[in-house]
């Protein structure tokens, strides 16, 4: 899939790996992972859900180095809601929405993309 932004993680073992971006054209930035895949071989052993919480933690270390003014001057339209922590959603796709339901039930990520 094709990613809008230039953020890319790998887990350490590297079977996992993800694309992601902070969204700053609505009232208020989102993170949105649009491509969060873990390798054949891992599937189905519960792993994702650890994988996901590593990206999540690495979006919060790069949120924390974030120039908050630099996001302002992307969109002057955002208010008070620019200052983080910026919600995390996924791209729910037909095949994968159960996933992505148990990580929003679960509290690791804030809802899907096409929600925003």
């Amino acid at each position: 899939q094709f990613s809008t932004h230039p953020y890319q993680w790998q887990s350490e073992d590297g079977n996992a790996r993800a694309k992601f971006g902070l969204d700053t054209s609505k009232d208020y930035p989102i993170w949105y992972i649009d491509v969060f895949e873990i390798s054949h071989d891992e599937r189905g052993q519960g792993l994702s859900r650890i994988y996901l919480k590593q990206l999540v933690s690495e979006i919060r270390n790069i949120e924390d180095g974030l120039d908050i003014e630099e996001v302002k001057r992307k969109n002057p339209n955002i208010g008070h809601s620019s200052i983080p922590p910026y919600q995390i959603v996924g791209k729910g796709l037909w095949n994968t929405s159960d996933f992505w339901d148990k990580m929003i039930e679960e509290k690791i990520v804030d809802g899907y993309l096409e929600d925003y």
